[in-house]
């Protein structure tokens, strides 16, 4: 089954909804998704399309967007801003992955 995916603003993106439309699902459950989007500054994606994230409409932003969503229906569960390294333990398990620098014991 494909996930459905989500329908949300991402901040700097153009009318055309150019970051919207170029979203990843990084990898779902049974009933979840997790889906990325936007460009970063700098990136060759941003170069190519003009657009990237816009860093300034949220202080306490950066990095991409994550997108929580529910599979059959792309209904928004949760989303933020940051790095893959940053995903929290309940989101890694979703996508069942593990980075290398966690420690035995860490969550």
């Amino acid at each position: 089954m494909q996930a459905v995916r989500p329908y949300i603003d991402v901040q700097g993106d153009s009318s055309s909804r150019i970051m919207a439309r170029s979203s990843e699902c990084i990898g779902m459950s049974d009933r979840l998704a997790v889906w990325r989007f936007g460009f970063l500054r700098g990136s060759d994606a941003a170069d190519a399309f003009g657009v990237e994230i816009d860093e300034a409409s949220d202080p306490e932003g950066y990095g991409f967007l994550w997108v929580l969503a529910t599979r059959r229906t792309g209904k928004v569960e949760e989303s933020w801003r940051g790095y893959a390294m940053e995903l929290s333990p309940a989101v890694r398990r979703v996508i069942d992955w593990e980075p290398l620098w966690i420690e035995a014991g860490s969550p």
